[in-house]
């Protein structure tokens, strides 16, 4: 792969999260609609009986090991033309006749599986950019269906030269899903984003439909220690699947919440102040990434993803930074 390619894929860092599909094999839906109940738009916290708590800037770090610094992930919406910018970029494009600018996985994974050998730079950057786009698409900025991605994200990468600062993105993307989530009702009400991120904050935080982990397997670096090494998520990397009636699981956990005292949270699951990170108990070295922007953890700023422009309030949660 060319150095431009290479330098982007470094650059964004999306391998540690590579064991994300552990959302897809161990979702647990009902949790994440108990916690949505609980949710307040205007000050992005969950209410709780225990005290407030929210995803913070940590769990970008510990868990994604996604930049905070960086340009905001901000371009236009536009999408005229998209069909021909589409096949400039990546060389193809969806042929069904219709309005909306977007793609389904399927389509670009039937279209993008694997990169010829004896392909050029330009081929090889078009199957990077589809990869990207897939990636961020499923893992960070989904939507409420799981099946499409809108063309907007794969313009981001359209040049290789921008460090986007994908972390503040994606924590404001989840922010906002969140806020417009908890105003929905009925059958047809769903909620997209990071969900990975929201699930591992609550399974590693709060003792409501946590998973039960299994033996822990071997982590695969691909040959490169320094990039491939694991973030905080590899703990939940092999549990057992989810299975219950949704209704009754639902009620269980708001139940269970009801009852959360703070002695039952996990207020500091990556270590006590002055030691976060030196507690992991697996076996491969944590990610450098996960702590590299640590003294970015507690700033007030907005947070900015395209449209969306959340505010991020640690000092609203200060005892998850253990400061109480």
């Amino acid at each position: 792969m060319m150095s431009a390619t290479l330098h982007m894929l470094s650059g964004l860092d999306f391998s540690p999260s590579s064991s994300l599909s552990l959302v897809r094999r161990h979702m647990n839906p009902c949790l994440i609609t108990t916690l949505v109940d609980r949710w307040r738009p205007l000050t992005h916290i969950f209410h709780l009986p225990c005290g407030e708590m929210t995803v913070t800037l940590q769990e970008i770090s510990m868990i994604f090991a996604l930049p905070i610094k960086g340009q905001p992930v901000c371009m236009s919406s536009d999408s005229d033309n998209w069909r021909e910018v589409m096949i400039g970029l990546i060389g193809k494009a969806p042929t069904q006749e219709k309005m909306s600018a977007d793609a389904t996985y399927k389509w670009i994974q039937e279209n993008f599986k694997k990169c010829p050998e004896d392909a050029d730079e330009e081929v090889i950057q078009m199957y990077a950019r589809a990869y990207l786009w897939y990636v961020i698409s499923r893992t960070l900025f989904s939507d409420g269906t799981g099946r499409i991605t809108t063309f907007m994200w794969l313009t981001l990468f359209a040049e290789w030269g921008y460090m986007h600062s994908w972390g503040l993105a994606a924590l404001a993307y989840l922010y906002r899903q969140l806020d417009e989530a908890c105003c929905r009702t009925g059958k047809g009400a769903s909620i997209g984003g990071p969900m990975v991120l929201l699930t591992i904050w609550s399974w590693l935080r709060i003792p409501v439909g946590r998973p039960i982990p299994m033996k822990e397997k071997p982590w695969d670096d691909h040959g490169n220690s320094r990039l491939r090494a694991p973030t905080w998520a590899y703990l939940w990397d092999n549990t057992k699947v989810f299975h219950g009636e949704s209704e009754e699981c639902y009620l269980r956990y708001t139940n269970q919440l009801d009852l959360l005292t703070p002695e039952k949270v996990e207020w500091e699951p990556y270590g006590t102040r002055g030691n976060v990170g030196t507690g992991v108990w697996f076996q491969a070295d944590l990610n450098r990434k996960c702590m590299q922007e640590a003294h970015l953890w507690r700033i007030r700023a907005p947070l900015i993803c395209v449209y969306a422009i959340e505010f991020h309030l640690p000092q609203r949660v200060m005892r998850q930074f253990g400061l109480f």
